[in-house]
């Protein structure tokens, strides 16, 4: 699920202009429209059926409705976690952080100074 907040982000004029011209630079960069993936998936449709491969014909006319904005995948997140809790819970602290079998001592060096 998109948080409200987002949604208010993706709803601002300047972010939604922004998103539509960076994605129709996307498409007219790769020369990809609706038109020309709905006759793709619909050979694949097509050469599946032909081939009695009737799973891979499903998952075409599923890919074509989700193009065309008749099935919608959704999500929804429960609880609040912070930044700072996701990377303290999957992160140990340099000073925590040793690998096993690892009893290798630290030599420090200091580098030879130049002659004058």
């Amino acid at each position: 699920m998109v948080t409200g907040e987002a949604m208010r982000t993706l709803g601002h004029p300047v972010v939604a202009r922004l998103v539509d011209v960076a994605r129709g630079a996307a498409q007219a960069r790769y020369k990809v429209t609706a038109e020309s993936i709905t006759e793709e998936l619909e050979w694949a449709r097509s050469a599946a059926m032909g081939d009695g491969n009737h799973g891979a014909a499903v998952s075409a006319t599923v890919a074509k409705g989700k193009l065309h904005g008749l099935f919608i995948e959704r999500s929804v997140v429960t609880g609040h976690l912070t930044l700072e809790a996701l990377i303290s819970s999957t992160i140990a602290p340099p000073a925590q952080a040793k690998i096993p079998g690892d009893d290798a001592k630290v030599i420090e060096h200091q580098p030879d100074k130049p002659e004058p």
